[in-house]
């Protein structure tokens, strides 16, 4: 019979002790109850540690906690890039907005150089300029080419 060394007698334990507490705090009758306690004890307990570190967070906690009392809120964020963007984080940038404002965007083609976006491809009437309002806002974006072609109908699924 073999005898369990120190070392894994605590493993053993530490295990034990971690499936205890896991099936306290995810019990199905109780459970979200303790875990909001819990949640709440800790809340406290950070607040209390930066008040002693005598941190200012008090200003950027109501930032964040009630946005609409901030005179500037429904003013969008300005990130100005303090290094250029990479070409490929520009084109990406613009695939997203091509996704949110095309009825058909796997249709229209992207290539980005040296903050240089060129769009082409076929959709609908009135596309472009819609296009074109979200993308002169994207950040790093030093010149826009659409070469976009219009239809009246949706354009065909390119494979």
């Amino acid at each position: 019979m073999s005898t369990l060394r120190p070392c894994q007698t605590f493993s053993l334990l530490g295990s034990v002790a971690l499936g205890a507490g896991l099936m306290y705090l995810f019990d199905s009758d109780r459970g979200i109850g303790r875990r909001a306690r819990l949640r709440d004890q800790a809340s406290r307990r950070l607040r209390n540690l930066v008040a002693i570190a005598g941190g200012n967070f008090g200003r950027l906690e109501e930032a964040f906690a009630a946005p609409s009392r901030q005179p500037h809120a429904g003013a969008p964020l300005s990130v100005v890039p303090s290094q250029p963007v990479p070409d490929w984080v520009l084109a990406e940038r613009a695939r997203l907005e091509i996704w949110r404002a095309v009825a058909h965007p796997e249709s229209v083609q992207v290539t980005a150089r040296n903050g240089r976006l060129t769009l082409w491809g076929p959709v609908r009437t009135g596309e472009p300029e819609t296009l074109r309002g979200k993308l002169e806002k994207l950040p790093g974006l030093r010149r826009l080419e659409l070469q976009l072609t219009t239809m009246e109908e949706a354009p065909a699924r390119v494979a």
